[in-house]
């Protein structure tokens, strides 16, 4: 799997991600917007349907005790279709 993406920055994770010094920060998951495009590659026809897939993901970074580094998690979630009586853009009068 290989991921491409872009995120919108904010202090706190500028502060994490640009400096060479540990600063004891953490974003928590859902505090940052991003938007990650994964692309799966090889296998066999039982993976194909991973490429024609959505998927939903929350970050959270955290610095790392060794400066310059530090730590990133996701949580990536399938999205599968489904029947609803939910009409998006119509729920606030």
């Amino acid at each position: 799997m290989q991921v491409s993406g872009i995120q919108v920055g904010n202090p706190v994770l500028d502060a994490i991600t640009g400096t060479n010094t540990s600063v004891g920060q953490a974003i928590p998951y859902g505090a940052a917007y991003s938007v990650w495009v994964p692309t799966f590659r090889g296998g066999g026809a039982k993976y194909a349907n991973l490429q024609n897939s959505i998927f939903v993901a929350s970050e959270t970074v955290s610095d790392s005790p060794v400066p310059g580094q530090f730590y990133v998690g996701m949580k990536i979630s399938k999205v599968f279709p489904t029947n609803t009586s939910v009409v998006i853009g119509e729920e606030f009068p």
